[in-house]
């Protein structure tokens, strides 16, 4: 083969060249890999460029050393040359690869004693696996992927399964268009597809769920009967279920393997022909069967098939079902106000955290100019911003509940009030001030106990502000004027060449960017769900400042109100907390 790999000098020649002679020096047989050989080894994103076939003394153990394209910045790669062993030994892959904890150097760092250290490393694994005890013990912890590989046939599966019910029962499996999907009932799986936008259900099965104390180990069930009897010895109560099922259709079976574990595993047991006898024929049961002989009337007439799952359920995809608000936030009602560039973001965060019921108004469509700074994209132009966000966040999360509502909000409170009487939290993102202070005004009015977060950028996105309100306390117009300007602005521009007027009636707009929103999309959604778990209850406001050399490129200043806040010497950007309190100078304080 070839000296190099990388060109004349590279670090790779350099790094190689030694290692091929530390491994002369000290081990009695090494023959370079030929090309081809090296080819065996470049599967599933390995990037082999470089080996050596090597023979130890002590034990006899020929094993095969290989670089990648990383090398010497990435770990040294061994490959066992004996007895296939994949499937039968912990931490062995297809082609011979072994699975070695990765140390604390790297040949960049230290090649011989990297280089020793893999080598010792890969005896140690191969000693190890020759105890009956260390395969299970260590094949048990990482089920998952032995479970996954041990079928060629690579079934799949969706789980929407509610894992916190342990009972074993009956559940329901469809057939979707790229794989199979299990659920609780049919209803919540044709729910789920339709708000996936994929096509119905091509065919459905037959299924069981239940949960197993202990995870499988190597060596895995190789047919029905195997699989049954580790099954049934882990959850007997699965006896009286596997009775009802019919034997002349396909069934699924779907475990939850730990007391309470995230992790999923299942079998398709298929109905087949069999010494030249014909498969049971429809509706057949074993329910007549004595119970020893469920097994044994399955293990004759079905085929084992392993089906790798993955779970799609809300808790998985919130958190990987280690998240101890999820079900909280799963059961949260939130309205948001304003669909546009800060409201969509921000309806699209609290979706992603797990908010499981989001309505959104707004009255407008969505701009070519909006799609910038919006959630949505330009294959939504000239459509309703509320509505088409509520499609795409039902797409992208099917087990929550979207709805978008075109209109202003002043015509669903006349129509349908409850919308906003039944929602834990107002979320307004108009950064319309009389729209604000027309809901200010309602809010107020006590007809709704839950509190409102109001979030808008300052100029040229220079500040974002997230304002919490009660309906008790201060309101809307402590923070601002009659004529619409905050009381107490952070920065102060010279003039009014912030504001860009459209060739429109009445339209204009400030041009900030992206980046500059997405600081106060955080500062809203991080104070939404703040009132949403119960860690804040008061009223409660929350400010961003950007650093003060771009505050100065945009030709604006800091306010000593602001100063007052901003660390002594200190430029960059920060956010801070003030504190809510009645201004005492608008008209709602002075009736009061």
């Amino acid at each position: 083969m070839p000296d190099t790999q990388f060109g004349s000098g590279s670090i790779f020649d350099e790094y190689r060249s030694q290692l091929s002679g530390w491994l002369r020096a000290y081990l009695e047989e090494v023959r370079p890999l030929s090309p081809s050989a090296i080819g065996l080894y470049n599967d599933k994103g390995k990037c082999i460029v470089a080996g050596w076939e090597v023979k130890l003394p002590t034990p006899d153990v020929s094993l095969r050393v290989l670089l990648d394209n990383a090398f010497p910045f990435a770990h040294i790669k061994i490959a066992y040359m004996g007895e296939c062993q994949y499937l039968s030994w912990p931490h062995v892959e297809e082609n011979g690869f072994l699975c070695l904890p990765a140390s604390g150097w790297r040949p960049i760092d230290n090649l011989a004693f990297s280089i020793q250290e893999r080598l010792n490393s890969a005896l140690k694994l191969l000693d190890d696996c020759q105890s009956e005890e260390y395969v299970k013990s260590e094949s048990a912890k990482e089920f998952l992927s032995y479970w996954g590989r041990s079928d060629p046939s690579k079934a799949k599966a969706l789980s929407l399964i509610n894992l916190s019910s342990q009972t074993p029962r009956p559940v329901a499996a469809v057939m979707t268009d790229s794989c199979w999907l299990a659920g609780e009932d049919r209803e919540t799986l044709n729910k789920w597809v339709e708000k996936q936008g994929r096509a119905s259900p091509s065919r459905s099965a037959q299924a069981l769920f239940g949960y197993v104390a202990a995870p499988p180990s190597l060596p895995l069930p190789k047919n029905t009967k195997q699989f049954l009897k580790w099954m049934l010895d882990q959850c007997p109560k699965m006896s009286s279920l596997i009775e009802q099922l019919s034997l002349s259709e396909e069934a699924f079976i779907f475990l939850a393997v730990g007391r309470g574990g995230p992790s999923l595993i299942g079998v398709r047991l298929s109905p087949v022909k069999k010494n030249g006898f014909r498969k049971p024929s429809r509706n057949c049961r074993v329910n007549h069967l004595p119970a020893r002989r469920i097994q044994a009337a399955w293990a004759c007439f079905s085929q084992l098939t392993f089906v790798r799952v993955e779970r799609a359920d809300g808790e998985w995809i919130h958190g990987r079902g280690l998240d101890p608000q999820h079900q909280l936030l799963a059961s949260r009602q939130v309205v948001v106000l304003g669909g546009g560039s800060l409201g969509s973001q921000v309806a699209a965060r609290l979706a992603q955290a797990g908010v499981g019921h989001i309505t959104i108004v707004d009255p407008e469509s969505l701009a070519t100019s909006n799609v910038g700074r919006h959630a949505l994209g330009m294959d939504n132009v000239l459509k309703s911003k509320a509505v088409q966000l509520a499609n795409t966040l039902s797409q992208k999360y099917p087990h929550g509940n979207f709805q978008g509502i075109l209109g202003p909000f002043q015509t669903t409170l006349h129509q349908d009030p409850e919308v906003f009487r039944r929602a834990d939290l107002v979320v307004s993102c108009i950064a319309e001030i009389d729209q604000d202070l027309s809901w200010d005004s309602w809010h107020r009015s006590e007809s709704l106990v839950a509190p409102t977060v109001y979030g808008w950028l300052g100029t040229e996105g220079t500040t974002g502000h997230a304002l919490a309100l009660t309906a008790g306390g201060p309101g809307l117009t402590c923070y601002f004027d009659t004529d619409g300007f905050i009381r107490n602005p952070s920065t102060h521009f010279r003039d009014d060449s912030q504001i860009k007027v459209e060739p429109g009636c009445g339209t204009e707009f400030q041009p900030y960017g992206p980046l500059a929103a997405g600081h106060v999309e955080l500062l809203v959604t991080r104070l939404s769900l703040d009132i949403l778990t119960g860690k804040i209850s008061s009223p409660h406001h929350r400010i961003y400042a950007c650093a003060s050399d771009d505050l100065r490129a945009l030709g604006g200043q800091w306010t000593d109100e602001h100063k007052r806040h901003r660390p002594i010497g200190y430029d960059g950007p920060f956010e801070y907390n003030l504190p809510v309190t009645h201004c005492g100078a608008c008209y709602k304080c002075q009736a009061q």
